[in-house]
């Protein structure tokens, strides 16, 4: 995902469950691979009341990789296959050395691994990529070897093989061997054992290792920080800020009463990235995120907190609107990255409102910016792999909807928003077309008349 930013500032986001996308992947319901109709009726033949489980231990004195062991349910003694979801998204596999026993698996020409019948249990080796202070770009969503403590960053969309055909969520659990600390994930699965999603929901992050998390109570969440460098987070004040734009995310996208507590704990883990390498991401899982903060000289501090802050509360409203849509499909990719952008955006500008957030802010929101394309065209574009289509998301998105939302408060005298209207819109069904759902484009032109539609003209098209 990315957008320009000043000075070559560029943000690029991996956000949440149906939006997962690493420029340019399909969605995660989409199937990974394509396999023949043979494979595809062997495959539902899977038994519904038996799952996946895998165990994780470190390897090395002192430990350089993660050995990762799978079980497999029981098949009948059919065929099955393995693969790396993120690699369908753009993403690099972690995954080597993978075995049934003694035999090693081979690979196919789906870049899946086939597992013979008689397997019912897998390892491999994940050789996480050891970090150098202030260049991780965590988009990439690859699982990380930090030093000095010493712990890892495992990313489930690269270092996990999924079962394919098989899209319930399973359990991980982990032996830290020598480093003798905790394990964490983002929803625990009982003693000892976190949640792996389902491939149907976005992907998870874990932390193993000697590092210690800091827990905030922020609305109906507890969110548990990891930093690559405590210290700096601090200074920058990094859990404040974020906790300003979340407790406004959630006035706005409020999580369902009934969601029970172990679904009210999120994970954060901030990784540093200098601002002279110029890149910065995140990485949203379902209820745990990756997020690069921005630092560097002093003069450009404020613009980096203001930088770093847009990211997380992108990535975190992916988290809340996946709360409110359950397993409703994925909006277009468009409409679920212009909003998120957008609020990250309007949550900025609530926790700071000085020279910083402005100018963040008008790089992505402006209306005299020239719009060649609707939005809609521009989702086909991405769909065909169109690199220049993607930042528009975010440009044009962004303008798009705040345009909307003058016009509602403008029309209101100050006492409505879009706010009121995007909850709604979030528990909407897809259109095939890719536009807006006729239900809410109705809402609209009861709050703001006939600009309704001279601003779906203009940005979104058909």
């Amino acid at each position: 995902m990315i957008a320009r930013q000043p000075a070559n500032w560029l943000l690029h986001a991996t956000p949440a469950r149906g939006l997962a996308q690493h420029l340019p992947p399909p969605t995660p319901t989409i199937p990974l691979v394509c396999f023949t109709s043979a494979l595809l009726l062997s495959l539902q033949a899977l038994p519904t009341n038996a799952e996946t489980a895998y165990s994780v231990k470190t390897a090395g004195a002192p430990p350089q990789e993660l050995i990762i062991a799978l079980t497999l349910p029981s098949n009948e003694g059919q065929v099955r296959k393995l693969a790396v979801r993120g690699t369908a998204w753009g993403l690099e596999s972690q995954v080597h050395s993978l075995r049934c026993g003694k035999t090693p698996l081979r690979q196919d020409a789906a870049g899946s691994w086939v597992a013979p019948g008689s397997c019912h249990m897998v390892t491999w080796h994940v050789s996480a990529k050891r970090v150098r202070d202030g260049a991780v770009d965590v988009s990439k969503q690859a699982s990380l070897l930090f030093e000095n403590p010493r712990w890892f960053l495992l990313s489930e969309p690269t270092s996990l093989l999924r079962l394919v055909g098989d899209s319930r969520q399973s359990t991980l659990t982990v032996s830290a061997g020598s480093l003798q600390s905790i394990d964490l994930g983002a929803t625990p699965a009982g003693k000892g054992r976190w949640r792996v999603p389902s491939t149907n929901n976005a992907p998870e992050f874990y932390v193993i290792g000697n590092i210690k998390p800091r827990t905030r109570s922020i609305g109906p969440f507890q969110v548990r920080y990891v930093a690559d460098n405590p210290g700096r987070v601090d200074r920058l004040g990094l859990e404040a800020i974020h906790e300003r734009a979340l407790q406004y995310l959630v006035r706005v996208l409020p999580p369902p009463a009934a969601l029970p507590i172990d679904e009210r704990m999120l994970l954060v883990v901030w990784i540093g990235t200098d601002d002279r390498h110029g890149r910065a991401g995140g990485s949203a899982g379902s209820r745990s995120f990756v997020a690069n903060y921005v630092f560097g000289r002093a003069e450009t501090e404020a613009l980096n907190a203001a930088r770093t802050l847009t990211i997380l509360a992108h990535e975190q409203f992916h988290q809340l609107s996946d709360l409110l849509r359950g397993s409703l499909q994925p909006f277009p990719v468009w409409l679920g990255e212009s909003l998120a952008q957008y609020y990250g955006l309007k949550a900025l500008a609530q926790a700071s409102s000085g020279p910083a957030a402005t100018s963040v802010r008008a790089n992505f929101i402006d209306p005299t910016r020239p719009v060649n394309f609707g939005l809609v065209e521009l989702n086909r574009r991405h769909a065909a792999k169109d690199p220049s289509a993607y930042r528009l998301f975010y440009e044009q998105g962004a303008t798009f909807w705040a345009a909307l939302d003058t016009a509602v408060l403008a029309r209101s005298g100050g006492t409505r928003s879009l706010d009121s209207l995007i909850p709604e819109l979030l528990r909407s069904n897809p259109t095939e077309d890719g536009k807006l759902p006729a239900e809410f484009i109705d809402k609209l032109r009861l709050e703001i008349g006939s600009q309704t539609d001279e601003l779906l003209s203009k940005y979104v098209g058909d």
